[in-house]
C-alpha cells in the first residue's frame, strides 16, 4: 500500500484501541468468511481493503468480496481536495489497476465506479475487467478530460441485468460521457437501465435507431440528448416503471421524435420542456402517471401524441406549472379523452393558485376538461391569490367554480393534509367532538399488550389507521401478531369495478409496506384475500410469513394464471391450521391448485381446511398416503382429485370431518379412504362420485348427511353407510331420504344399531322434499329410533292414502319410539294424518310423547278453534301417547 493508505489504516487502527485484540478476535474473526464477505461488500472497496491491515486472517479476506465500489474522492483527504489533481488521480488508478487482478472471485455482482475527468483508457480497461468477471450491476458516474464517443457494445454483457451511465450535471470544465448505438440493437437480459446526462449519437449516416428491452422492468432517462437521431422506437414489452427527464435537454434538433412501447407500463414520470416529440404506444396496463412540462406554443402541438397514448391513465400526479399548458384550448379535446382518469392529484412545489404557478381561471378550466373525476388531493400547502377574481379563501373556492361549470358537484372530495392552512384547520374543528386529552384518558392509559390484543382483531388496514391518533398510537400496530390482510379493503366502494390494476397496486404497496415493519418475532395468524394476483407477490409475502413462525395460515386467492402449489411448501413445523382456498365463482377460473407426493405427513397441523382446490399427485402413481397424527378438524370443499384413484387419509386424532364435493371433475373411481377413530362429528354433502371409506370411526357421535346421487352412485353409499355403523345422532337433509330408502340399502340401514336419536330437516320451499310413502319406507329400516325431530315441519311432505299403510309397516316399525318434536306446525290435512299414523303405531310402543310447536306468525291459529288439537289430544289417550301443543 501507498504512504496515503498507510495514514488511512493507521486511523483505522485507533478506532479499536478500546479493547483488545482478542476481544476483537472474539466479536468478528470467529465469523464464517461468507458472512465477513457479506459484511465487507456493504462498504466502499477501499475501506474493504483497508481491513487487511487487522490481522493475519482479514489479510486477505478482501479478495472474496462480490461487490465493488471505486470512488475517486475516498482516495484522498480533503485537505488535498483542490491540490495536487494528476497525484490524486494517479493514486485512484493504482488502487483500482492493483484491486481487480488480486479479487479471487469469478463472479462480481455490482460494479461501481465514480471519478471525474479521467482518460477513456482506464475506464475502458475497468469495465472491460468487470465483463470478464460476469458483472450484474455496471454502475458507473463519470466524466472524461477529453471528448471520447463510447461504443454501446462497451456496456453488453450476457450476465448484466441493472446498467447505470451518468455524468455530473453541472460539470464546467469536463466532458460529458457520449455512447454511440447501431441502427438496431437488442439487450436481451438487461432489467433496469439508468441513463443520466449524457449523449447518445448514431454511428452511421442513418437517422433511426430501434432499441429493443425484452427484459427491462425499469428505464430512466435523465437529461440526455440525442444528437443526428430523428426516429428513436424503443420496444420493452415488460417494463413497469418509466422516468423520461429532459427539463435540461439542449433544444437542439427539436424534430427528434421518441417512441416508446410498453404494454406492461404501470408507473409513468414525465417531466420535459418537449424540446422532443414523444410518442407512447400500447400503454393499456398504465395505472399512475407523473407530468411536469413546460412547454411554449410552438411545442404545444406536441402534446397530441402523448396525451393519445396515455388515455388508460386511472391516477393522475400534476405538476401546478402544467395547469397553463394542459389547459390550453387545443389540448382540451386530449384531456377530454382521458375517460378512465378519476384521480387527480395537484403538487403546488411552492407555487399557489394565482400565482407564478398557474391562474386560478387555469385551474378551473383545466377541471372542466376532466369530467370524471372523483377526488382532488393537494398533498402541499395551497393558496390562492386575488388574480383573476377567483377569491382569496384558498382552493375551495376555485373549486366551487369549478363545480359550476361541470355540474355535477357530488364527484369531487375534497381532501386536505397539510395541517398549518386555515383551510385545514376549519374542517378539523367539524370532527372535534372530544379533546384529544379525553381521547387519551380512555385508551391511551391501557398497557400495550392490552392494545396489541385488541388491535389484533381488526383486519390490518384498520390496525395501522390507528397510527394517526396520537403520537403513542403511531407504532402501536407493529406489535400486533395478527394480520389480515383483505384486497377488498384497500379500496373504497366506489372502487369496486374501476381502477383495478389501481387498487390492485395500493394493495401490493400496502402489504409490501406492512410486512417489513412488523416488530415481532412471530406471527399467530397470517390472513391473505385477494383475487387475481400474480403469484410471485402471494410467495413472497407466505415466506414472509413462514419465517416469522406463522402459526394460523389462511389464503382465499385467485391468481392471474394457474398456479399449482407443491403441498410441501405449507409442511413447517410451526403451522397448526391451514385454510387454503379460491374462489370457485370468480369468472378468471384461475384456481390454485396442490400437487402432493404419493406420501406424506404433517406432523403438528391440528386444523386443516381445503376449498375449491384441484389435489394432483407429483409421482406417476395413483396412491396416496396422508398422514396427520394430531389433525383435529379437516374440511375438503369442493376439492377434486386429479388423476388419483386412491386416497388414503390417517387421523387418529381428527374429531371433526366436514366434507363437500357437489362440484368434483376428477377421477369417477376414485377411492376416499379416511381412518380416525377419534371422530365425533361428521358432515357428508356429496353427489357420490367419489366412493369414501370410513374406517374404524368407534366414537362416532353425530353426523349430518346430505346426499344427491344417480343410480350408478348409489352403490357407493354401502360402504359409506358402513363406515358410521356408530352413529347415535343422525341429522338428514330431505334430499336423503329417497335415497336412503331404496331397497339395496335397506340392510346397510338396519346395521346402524346405534342410532338413537335421528333429525330430518326439510327444506322450507318443499323443494326436493320426499314423498310420504318414502319417508315411511325410510323409518321402517330404523326400529331402534328412540326420538325423531323435524326441525322445519313436515308440511313438504305430501302423505296420501290416509291410513292404507297401516298394514304395510312391520310388527317392531318404530317400537322405541319415545319422542317427537316436529316444528312448524300449520295444522293441514298431511301433518295431521302423519301424527295420527304414529299414534296408532304407538299401540306396540312405550309411552310416546308428541310435541308441536307452531311458528310465531302462524295466523290459522286463531280461527282453527279447538276441533283438531282436541282431536288428537282423544286419540293420545287411547293409544298410550302424550300430545302437548305448543
Amino acid at each position: 500500500m501507498d504512504e496515503n493508505a498507510s495514514m488511512e489504516n493507521s486511523k483505522m487502527k485507533k478506532v479499536f484501541q478500546g479493547q483488545s485484540s482478542r476481544e476483537i478476535g472474539d466479536r468478528i474473526s470467529n465469523l464464517p468468511d461468507n458472512i465477513i464477505h457479506y459484511i465487507l461488500s456493504l462498504l466502499p472497496t477501499k475501506y474493504a481493503v483497508g481491513t487487511s491491515v487487522l490481522s493475519n486472517r482479514w489479510k486477505c479476506l478482501w479478495t472474496g468480496i462480490h461487490n465493488l465500489d471505486f470512488c475517486e474522492q475516498l482516495s484522498y483527504s480533503k485537505s488535498r481536495a483542490r491540490n495536487n489533481l494528476l497525484k490524486r488521480k494517479q493514486i485512484f488508478i493504482d488502487f483500482v489497476d492493483r484491486v481487480l487482478p488480486l479479487l479471487d472471485v469469478s463472479n462480481i455482482i455490482k460494479f461501481s465506479l465514480k471519478c471525474r475527468e479521467f482518460d477513456a483508457a482506464h475506464i475502458i480497461r475497468w469495465i472491460t475487467t468487470a465483463k470478464k468477471c460476469n458483472v450484474e450491476e455496471l454502475l458507473l458516474t463519470i466524466s472524461l478530460n477529453c471528448r471520447y464517443v463510447f461504443p454501446l457494445c462497451l456496456f453488453t454483457s450476457e450476465s448484466l441485468k441493472v446498467l447505470e451511465i451518468g455524468s455530473e450535471r453541472f460539470s464546467k470544465t469536463e466532458t460529458v460521457v457520449s455512447i454511440s448505438i447501431p441502427s438496431s440493437f437488442c439487450f436481451a437480459t438487461l432489467k433496469v437501465l439508468r441513463l443520466q446526462y449524457i449523449t447518445i449519437s448514431f454511428d452511421r449516416s442513418l437517422q433511426k435507431v430501434s432499441l429493443s428491452f425484452p427484459t427491462m422492468e425499469e428505464f430512466i432517462i435523465k437529461g440526455c440528448t440525442w444528437l443526428g437521431i430523428k426516429n428513436i422506437d424503443i420496444s420493452a414489452p415488460k417494463l413497469q416503471m418509466l422516468t423520461i427527464d429532459d427539463g435540461w435537454t439542449s433544444r437542439s434538433f427539436r424534430d427528434c421524435e421518441i417512441k416508446v412501447s410498453a404494454e406492461s407500463l404501470m408507473s409513468l414520470h414525465f417531466r420535459s420542456r418537449l424540446c422532443y416529440k414523444y410518442s407512447l404506444h400500447d400503454l393499456s396496463s398504465l395505472v399512475d402517471a407523473f407530468i411536469h412540462l413546460t412547454c411554449y406554443n410552438g411545442t404545444v402541438k406536441r402534446l397530441g401524441p402523448l396525451l393519445r397514448g396515455i388515455f388508460h391513465l386511472k391516477n393522475l400526479h400534476l405538476a401546478v406549472a402544467s395547469i397553463r399548458t394542459l389547459s390550453h384550448p387545443n389540448v382540451s379535446a386530449h384531456m377530454r379523452s382521458l375517460s378512465f382518469l378519476t384521480h387527480l392529484s395537484v403538487l403546488m412545489y411552492g407555487y399557489g393558485i394565482g400565482s407564478t404557478g398557474a391562474s386560478g381561471r387555469q385551474f378551473v378550466d383545466l377541471l372542466c376538461n376532466m369530467p370524471n373525476i372523483e377526488s382532488i388531493y393537494f398533498p402541499h400547502e395551497v393558496s390562492v391569490t386575488k388574480a383573476d377574481g377567483l377569491g382569496v379563501n384558498g382552493i375551495m373556492l376555485a373549486l366551487s367554480v369549478a363545480v359550476d361549470y361541470v355540474g355535477v358537484a357530488q364527484k369531487f372530495k375534497y381532501i386536505m393534509d397539510e395541517s398549518d392552512s386555515s383551510e385545514n384547520s376549519i374542517v378539523k374543528k367539524t370532527f372535534e367532538g372530544q379533546s384529544s386529552s379525553e381521547i387519551g384518558d380512555r385508551i391511551s392509559n391501557l398497557p400495550e399488550n392490552i392494545l396489541h390484543y385488541i388491535l389484533s382483531f381488526l383486519p390490518t388496514k384498520y390496525a395501522v389507521g390507528t397510527s394517526v391518533l396520537s403520537s403513542r398510537w403511531k407504532y402501536l400496530w407493529t406489535g400486533i401478531h395478527n394480520l389480515d390482510f383483505c384486497e377488498q379493503l384497500s379500496y373504497s366502494s366506489s372502487f369496486a369495478r374501476k381502477n383495478i390494476l389501481r387498487r390492485k397496486l395500493i394493495f401490493i404497496d400496502f402489504v409490501d409496506r406492512v410486512l417489513p415493519l412488523l416488530d415481532v418475532s412471530n406471527i399467530l395468524k397470517f390472513r391473505l384475500s385477494c383475487m387475481e394476483f400474480d403469484i410471485s407477490y402471494v410467495n413472497k409475502w407466505i415466506s414472509t410469513a413462514i419465517r416469522c413462525n406463522v402459526n394460523e395460515l389462511i389464503l382465499s386467492i385467485n391468481l392471474d394464471r394457474p398456479y399449482v402449489f407443491p403441498f410441501c411448501r405449507f409442511n413447517f413445523e410451526s403451522l397448526k391450521v391451514l385454510k387454503l382456498g379460491t374462489d370457485w365463482a370468480s369468472q378468471t377460473k384461475m384456481y390454485v391448485s396442490v400437487n402432493i407426493p404419493d406420501s406424506t405427513c404433517f406432523p403438528n397441523l391440528r386444523v386443516l381446511h381445503l376449498i375449491f382446490i384441484p389435489v394432483s399427485s407429483e409421482q406417476s402413481t395413483q396412491d396416496v398416503y396422508l398422514t396427520f397424527p394430531i389433525l383435529e378438524e379437516c374440511l375438503l370443499e369442493g376439492c377434486t382429485w386429479l388423476g388419483i384413484k386412491n386416497v388414503h387419509i390417517s387421523a387418529p386424532k381428527l374429531q371433526k370431518l366436514k366434507i363437500k364435493d357437489w362440484w368434483n371433475v376428477g377421477l369417477r373411481d376414485c377411492k376416499v379412504k379416511i381412518y380416525a377413530e377419534s371422530l365425533v362429528s361428521l358432515e357428508l354433502e356429496s353427489c357420490l362420485s367419489y366412493e369414501y371409506f370410513l374406517c374404524n370411526l368407534s366414537s362416532l357421535a353425530n353426523a349430518f348427511l346430505h346426499l344427491s346421487c344417480s343410480n350408478e352412485t348409489v352403490p357407493n353409499l354401502g360402504s359409506l353407510l358402513s363406515g358410521i355403523h356408530n352413529v347415535k345422532d343422525l341429522q338428514l337433509a330431505g334430499k336423503s331420504i329417497p335415497i336412503l330408502s331404496h331397497p339395496d340399502l335397506s340392510a346397510h340401514m338396519r346395521s346402524l344399531s346405534r342410532l338413537t336419536c335421528l333429525r330430518v330437516k326439510l327444506r322450507a320451499s318443499g323443494i326436493d322434499a320426499p314423498s310420504g310413502r318414502q319417508l315411511i319406507d325410510f323409518l321402517c329400516n330404523m326400529p331402534n329410533i328412540e326420538s325423531m325431530f323435524f326441525p322445519n315441519g313436515i308440511k313438504q311432505v305430501a302423505f296420501k292414502g290416509h291410513g292404507r299403510l297401516m298394514g304395510t309397516t312391520p310388527r317392531s316399525f318404530l317400537s322405541h319410539l319415545k319422542l317427537v318434536h316436529i316444528k312448524y306446525f300449520t295444522w293441514k290435512n298431511n301433518e295431521m294424518w302423519f301424527v295420527r299414523f304414529l299414534m296408532k303405531s304407538a299401540r306396540v310402543m312405550d309411552k310416546l310423547t308428541i310435541k308441536v310447536t307452531t311458528c310465531p306468525h302462524f295466523l290459522g291459529k286463531y280461527n282453527m278453534g279447538r276441533s283438531a288439537p282436541e282431536e288428537l289430544q282423544l286419540l293420545a289417550r287411547d293409544s298410550n301417547c302424550a300430545f302437548e301443543f305448543i
